[in-house]
Parts: structure tokens; C-alpha cells; sequence
């Protein structure tokens, strides 16, 4: 539907800017070698996620913005506050979405990628010491939340054409 096409754009920008963060870290090497260990783990995952989106969206897939994360993925400690507020957000926003969505197929799938997420979010807040629940239940996160984190990273240096629009028809 219409819906399911618009949250999963959104997601696939999101996945984008992910993957490209852990791909840049992997790339430049900076960050320590034991983290650089699980980011690896982590960005082939998030690659896998971007390419699943795509597969669903088909011919309304988005191609991918321009990103710069500055020194975040040389810098250990900008890194793993990043990491940490990116997963944590993806889950809850997974979260958000699901019941917002329209087709079984793709509350499927979006169930499959937030209960990787969530363990990606223990996983990482264990392992750079922070709690990996804070809480017994996990509050939903909007896409506009998401989206408030996104612009304030500054990350994103070109928007993607996510419009649905089609080329009107020759009627000529």
C-alpha cells in the first residue's frame, strides 16, 4: 500500500545511513580492533536489512542519499554514542511501526528486522558497559523522532527522492 511503501522508504534511508556508518568505520580502521570486530558483525547485518528493504520496494526503492559522519567513525567514543543511540532508536521505531502497517507480509518482516535490532542495542550497550534494559518494556519511538535524530546529526548531506510520484502517461 501507499503506507507500507512510505514507512518502508523511510526505513531504507535510515538502513542506509546505518550501514554507511559501519561500512566508513570498517573502511578507515580507527576505532579499536574490538570494536571494530562487532561493527563489522553489526554493518553486515544492517547492509543485509538495506538489501531486504529494497527487495520489498522493489521498483519504489530510494536511492541512496550522500552521508558525511564526520570524525564520528574514526572517533571511539563519538562511535559508540552513535552506535548506541542508533540502535536503540531503530528498535523503538520498528516498534512504532509495525502497527502502522498495512500488509501481514511487511509487519512480518519489520517484526523480523526490530527483534535483530533490539539485540543489536543489548549487544552493543553491554559490551561499551551501559545496561543493555534499562526498563521491563520498551517505549515505541515516532518517525518523526527518528527523523529529529537523524537532522541533528548532521550526517545526511543529500535527501534521497522519496516521492511515489509517477511520470504522467503520453497522452499526446
Amino acid at each position: 500500500t501507499p503506507n507500507d511503501i512510505a514507512i518502508l522508504r523511510f526505513d531504507q534511508v535510515l538502513e542506509y545511513l546505518q550501514a554507511g556508518l559501519y561500512t566508513e568505520a570498517e573502511r578507515l580502521g580507527a576505532l579499536k580492533p574490538e570494536t571494530l570486530a562487532w561493527a563489522r558483525v553489526v554493518g553486515a547485518h544492517e547492509r543485509a536489512h538495506l538489501q531486504a528493504i529494497k527487495l520489498l520496494l522493489g521498483e519504489h526503492a530510494v536511492k541512496s542519499p550522500g552521508f558525511n559522519y564526520g570524525n564520528v567513525t574514526s572517533d571511539e567514543a563519538a562511535f559508540l554514542k552513535t552506535a548506541v543511540a542508533f540502535e536503540d532508536l531503530t528498535a523503538a521505531l520498528l516498534k512504532w511501526q509495525a502497527p502502522r502497517l498495512d500488509s501481514r507480509e511487511i509487519v512480518a518482516a519489520a517484526v523480523s528486522l526490530h527483534s535483530v535490532e533490539t539485540r543489536h542495542a543489548a549487544w552493543i550497550r553491554h559490551l561499551v558497559g551501559l545496561e543493555p534494559a534499562t526498563t521491563a518494556f520498551d517505549k515505541p519511538a515516532s518517525q518523526h523522532k527518528m527523523a529529529q535524530l537523524i537532522d541533528s546529526t548532521h550526517f545526511l548531506v543529500s535527501r534521497p527522492v522519496t516521492s511515489s510520484r509517477k511520470k504522467p502517461r503520453y497522452t499526446g
